[in-house]
């Protein structure tokens, strides 16, 4: 029995934080934001929306200035592309949001819980259940309600772990946000390391 009670406490030392997080609409917007924004496909289109719309100005312009000069049609068709894309970019994600939550019915509001331990996070939700090692975090964001923690930089559609501030039920947010922030520090340091490693490797 003694033996027992020593290895359960042992169990809970390693413990760091333990979460309960509860999704929100308001967290899927914020997910589906940060993927739109990290899309390096969605900047190439939005870049080169932005070079229709001011072609379309010039054309515009031109018009304006010569009107036997054709293109108007053109130009209003440049500056409708840009502007449909500029609001997909900054809104869209509100409607992604909207029918990712729609389409997962019940599951989407499922609670996740979150335990922390030195070298990695056990996420678990009634349905599902993972392991994530810390090693991968390389990146933390955060609003006034969640912290996000991005670990994987090639799967950008499922690459946070998501946190509620206010759902710790060990350990607390403030405590948390350092021992993250340490963690990609550490991260970012073995990284660099390694590509240090690597390129000797090449050159040798």
């Amino acid at each position: 029995m003694r033996v027992l009670v020593l290895s359960l406490s042992n169990i809970m030392r390693n413990k760091l934080f333990q979460v309960t997080t509860q999704p929100t609409l308001k967290m899927y917007k914020k997910l589906n934001k940060m993927n739109s924004q990290r899309s390096i496909s969605l900047r190439f289109f939005l870049v080169l929306s932005c070079m229709l719309g001011v072609f379309g100005v010039y054309s515009i312009v031109r018009y304006i200035l010569d009107t036997s000069v054709g293109g108007l049609g053109k130009g209003i068709f440049g500056i409708l592309i840009n502007i449909a894309f500029v609001v997909f970019y900054l809104k869209g994600h509100e409607l992604l949001a909207e029918k990712s939550m729609r389409m997962q019915g019940k599951d989407a509001y499922l609670e996740i819980f979150s335990t922390f331990y030195d070298d990695r996070v056990n996420v678990r939700t009634s349905k599902t259940k993972g392991s994530i090692p810390l090693k991968c975090i390389n990146r933390l964001y955060e609003d006034n309600q969640y912290y996000y923690l991005s670990y994987d930089n090639k799967n950008v559609a499922k690459s946070y772990i998501v946190i509620d501030k206010d759902g710790f039920t060990l350990g607390d947010s403030m405590a948390f946000k350092e021992f993250i922030n340490k963690k990609i520090s550490l991260n970012r340091e073995n990284r660099k390391k390694m590509k240090k490693l690597n390129r000797i490797g090449r050159n040798s």
